[in-house]
């Protein structure tokens, strides 16, 4: 082969393998959706739904309902949403920012400004956001 041909062909292989680059790297970026049903009872979150679990880039829907007018604050994405009793409040976003984040459930509108302390501390949440990067590659399946 003359070392035109050759050239070509490295070119050739440079451009594939940049592109294959992109479609990994956005293939990575997006994530899935997940979605968590989270119950107020007089001012508190059950234990079992203290921790919520995230891969960024994931689509996060919780639906959250209460026996009474809460305000719920996810710190660091500064998401405060108004819940109320009489129905089930979406709260849907992309989780971009990774880290642990508290998640504070607020009894009135003065408490979300910063006037008063969440009604129980003992009721601490947690929004823990993972990156992509450190997750587990899904397993491949033979055929």
């Amino acid at each position: 082969m003359s070392s035109l041909t050759i050239s070509r062909l490295r070119s050739a292989f440079g451009a594939i393998a940049f592109v294959l680059g992109l479609a990994v790297s956005t293939a990575v970026t997006q994530g899935g959706e997940v979605s968590y049903a989270l119950r107020i009872e007089s001012g508190r979150v059950p234990e079992n739904m203290r921790l919520i679990r995230v891969t960024q880039g994931d689509v996060v829907k919780l639906q959250w309902s209460a026996d009474r007018p809460s305000i719920v604050h996810l710190h660091g994405y500064d998401i405060l949403k108004q819940v109320t009793p009489e129905a089930v409040t979406e709260l849907i976003f992309t989780a971009r920012a990774t880290g642990r984040f508290p998640v504070n459930l607020h009894g009135s509108a003065a408490e979300a400004a910063g006037r008063r302390r969440p009604m129980d501390s003992a009721s601490a949440m947690t929004f823990r956001c993972r990156s992509r990067s450190m997750s587990p590659a899904p397993a491949l399946r033979s055929s």
